[in-house]
């Protein structure tokens, strides 16, 4: 029977040979009936050796093959498990990057092909083409996403019923309208002509 684990046996020096057989011997029939466990007797030194299965070496070639396979296909490290002297506020900030260095490079190339290969040069000519929408992928978390949205239809470049499709929602009938938020006025804009401003008599601000 072979023993699973490793020791160092120390004994005296003035054990003769066939007194050193006998307490390894003896050793190995004890481990046996015992399940492994060990008693240390007077004379007998017994120290277990750590045997590490997984050398160091082997975790520096694994980054260094992460590191390759990032490089090759233009794949931020970090997804390939490999999280070391990364940090990072947010998950969007993850994405975007996977999106941006990744995902566009890619997507940009299929544009382009699909642009030569299935357009006409008289539909290129007429503004045709194509183009993949990566902002699903680009969304952020509940509070971003919000903040995005309200912005965006504060400053009237998207409906209502834009973001509502956006968000899996059925349209409003007022949502197909643009909007402008009431305290944003053009810097040409005479004052008198704002909102809340009154004027008197002789058309002056009161």
């Amino acid at each position: 029977m072979w023993l699973n684990s490793y020791f160092i046996l120390k004994y005296g020096a003035n054990v003769d040979e066939k007194k050193r057989q006998q307490v390894i011997e003896d050793f190995k029939r004890f481990y046996r009936d015992n399940g492994g466990i060990l008693f240390q007797e007077p004379g007998v030194e017994i120290d277990p050796i750590e045997r590490k299965f997984i050398a160091a070496d082997i975790f520096t070639s694994e980054r260094i093959t992460r590191s390759r396979v990032a490089n090759v296909f233009n794949i931020p490290v970090h997804m390939l498990n490999d999280s070391e002297g990364q940090s990072y506020s947010s998950m969007e900030q993850m994405m975007r990057e996977f999106v941006q260095l990744t995902l566009m490079p890619i997507v940009r190339q299929y544009e382009q092909e699909f642009n030569r290969k299935l357009l006409t040069p008289a539909e290129r000519q007429d503004g045709f083409y194509f183009k993949f929408n990566v902002n699903a992928l680009l969304r952020g978390d509940t509070a971003a996403q919000s903040d995005y949205y309200t912005k965006a239809i504060r400053s009237g470049w998207m409906k209502p019923n834009e973001v509502r499709q956006l968000e899996d929602l059925p349209p409003e009938p007022e949502g197909n309208k643009l909007w402008i938020s009431g305290d944003l006025y053009p810097m040409s804009m005479d004052p008198t002509q704002r909102k809340g401003v009154s004027k008197g008599e002789n058309g002056t601000k009161e």
